[in-house]
């Protein structure tokens, strides 16, 4: 994994971040968004974690430098939430402490090893990277345009450095190991999605996606995880995130 590459990404993104305008007028009715406020409330409420407990379990996995890309990660994160809240008050919502989709994630996040954890975080981001895409493109707010755009593109970057560990760890699983990894990640990313549907369904119709349109979605950015063999630079250029793919990796077929 190219953690010095990695670093330099995460530390100039820091550097060179856009701020939406949150002073232009918002034209959407109360209705609209006071649904949009809700749905991005719960949003909110799940990219604000510290990421402590993940950081102690990463310490007997990997390196002290793939640790501090993690709290790199994890800042970018926060940095979503902090968006997000600006967000819900724009809409004239309330930010929320507690909610139970919220609740049984935490619970099955830090239920076992860093494997799991990181696996339940990529779930979330696939469901997160699909839900500001579909807001970005189907709202006419614009700001709440702009700021799903800064968090896709954010995202997606976070997608490509969670490949690369994964490869990683591949590697060393066994034919038969790698086949159910990959059946029970299908079951978790379906479940997840499944329970955060129960929360933003109503706002995703509201813009003309359905159930299965936000699957498709989904399951396009999580290909390389989903399926046993796929040519990333295919997925690539499908996902577009601007870091390139790791060149020992042409395939998630040649490394699993």
């Amino acid at each position: 994994m190219n953690l010095q590459a990695w670093k330099k990404y995460f530390e100039e993104n820091a550097l060179h971040r856009v701020e939406p305008d949150w002073s232009r007028p918002c034209t959407l009715g109360r209705q609209e968004q006071a649904m949009l406020a809700r749905s991005l409330a719960y949003f909110q409420l799940g990219e604000s974690g510290g990421g402590n407990h993940l950081f102690s379990k990463a310490e007997g996995w990997v390196s002290k430098q793939h640790v501090e890309l993690l709290r790199m990660f994890i800042r970018e994160e926060n940095e979503h939430a902090r968006q997000l809240a600006c967000l819900v008050k724009r809409f004239g919502g309330s930010l929320i402490r507690k909610h139970w989709s919220h609740g049984c994630f935490s619970f099955i996040r830090q239920a076992l090893d860093f494997d799991w954890e990181m696996q339940t975080l990529l779930c979330v981001e696939l469901l997160g990277s699909a839900y500001y895409d579909f807001l970005g493109r189907q709202s006419r707010d614009p700001v709440l345009r702009e700021a799903c755009q800064l968090m896709v593109q954010d995202e997606l970057q976070h997608l490509a450095f969670h490949l690369e560990s994964f490869q990683q760890h591949q590697m060393r699983r066994s034919p038969g190991q790698k086949t159910l990894w990959r059946w029970q990640f299908k079951l978790m990313l379906r479940l997840i999605c499944a329970a955060a549907w129960l929360d933003h369904g109503r706002c995703m119709r509201h813009f003309g996606t359905n159930w299965a349109t936000f699957m498709r979605k989904v399951e396009l950015l999580g290909a390389p995880w989903l399926e046993s063999n796929i040519d990333l630079r295919l997925w690539y250029l499908c996902v577009r995130p601007a870091f390139p793919p790791a060149s020992p990796f042409p395939s998630v077929g040649a490394a699993s």
